[in-house]
């Protein structure tokens, strides 16, 4: 069973970190995905005064990219976020692979940095953009 739970110590999120293969930052909040107990996945994400930021979301190195699982782990941040209060979130796309998770994730590309418009997303309102 697939399972994405914020992390709650920072020696916890770097060492997922590191198994995921991306940069710790002890400053951002981290959810990992586990599957049957197991780290399969981390996204690290922060707050600003605009809104939310989608740092990484990246699956642990050497397992290739489970859609079912990132989609699952991203629309966990950004449901916490919507839930935060934050209606706008961003995601500066640095490669091929962020920019498959930013479109599979609701973002919308506004030159490098993507954004997604959190307001409604989890609650059923509809946008017409």
């Amino acid at each position: 069973m697939l399972v994405a739970n914020p992390i709650q110590n920072k020696d916890e999120q770097k060492t997922i970190c590191e198994l995921c293969g991306i940069l710790f930052r002890p400053e951002a909040f981290a959810y990992s995905q586990r599957e049957n107990g197991e780290v399969i996945a981390a996204a690290q994400f922060d707050i600003s005064l605009d809104g939310g930021i989608l740092l990484d979301i990246q699956m642990k190195e050497g397992l290739e990219d489970d859609i079912e699982a990132l989609f699952i782990l991203g629309r966990a941040v950004l449901n916490f976020l919507d839930l935060s209060g934050i209606k706008a979130c961003s995601f500066p796309v640095k490669n091929e692979h962020d920019k498959k998770m930013a479109k599979m994730l609701g973002f919308k590309e506004d030159g490098e940095i993507w954004k997604a418009d959190l307001d409604g997303m989890f609650s059923g309102k509809c946008h017409n953009d």
